[in-house]
């Protein structure tokens, strides 16, 4: 989890979002394992993370 509090960018990635398939790559990359995308979300929820939703933008 530290590792993904460092953000997506500082691991190569381009842009803040961190996605299933990013972290999938950190934990390959660290761990030597690969996951399907539905088993990194559970562990995601796991760690207390939750999805990114795009802010709403106020249109006048």
């Amino acid at each position: 989890m530290t590792e993904l509090n460092k953000g997506a960018e500082l691991h190569g990635f381009s842009g803040a979002i961190w996605t299933r398939p990013r972290v999938n790559e950190v934990i390959k990359t660290l761990f030597g394992v690969s996951y399907e995308p539905s088993q990194v979300g559970r562990i995601l929820t796991k760690l207390s993370w939750r999805r990114q939703k795009p802010q709403r933008k106020v249109s006048q």
